[in-house]
């Protein structure tokens, strides 16, 4: 059985932007992101474009279009339990009644870290960078660079 948790595609290409301004430990890291706008990098080449639908459709390059979308869907549907990060509480609840898990070393501990991690507002992202409003130019921008990958989402 395999499991994923989907995180939307604009928190996500938010997210790997403000990642990328500080990983100086990645091969990827280009310090020209630390003077970045967001709107700036959503219309770089750096942007991640629909890399879920592209990974998913083993369609790396190049153009993509329905058919694409559709072979990334039927790989999620086969393949995958989904959950999602903005419903983490309850897909952590989903997945441990799949999979049976249950507290045996140390219960109190071990709940009390579940619970710190799922709710009690745990990021180590220091770097972080708010999600711009839908229907911003950053949102929109964003959006665009991930048309396949929002539908693939929802």
């Amino acid at each position: 059985r395999l499991f994923t948790v989907f995180r939307h595609p604009v928190d996500r290409a938010v997210s790997l932007f403000s990642y990328l301004q500080i990983a100086d430990w990645e091969p990827t890291y280009d310090p020209s992101l630390k003077d970045m706008t967001i709107e700036e990098y959503a219309k770089s080449d750096r942007v991640e474009n629909n890399w879920m639908t592209r990974f998913l459709s083993n369609t790396m390059a190049g153009d993509l279009n329905d058919a694409h979308l559709e072979a990334a869907k039927e790989v999620v549907r086969n393949k995958f339990t989904v959950g999602l990060l903005s419903r983490k509480v309850d897909t952590m609840e989903r997945l441990e009644r799949m999979f049976r898990w249950r507290y045996h070393v140390n219960p109190v501990n071990q709940e009390k870290c579940r619970e710190k991690l799922l709710v009690g507002g745990s990021n180590s992202n220091k770097n972080k960078i708010d999600k711009p409003q839908s229907g911003s130019e950053a949102y929109d921008l964003l959006a665009w660079q991930n048309n396949y990958d929002i539908p693939l989402y929802e």
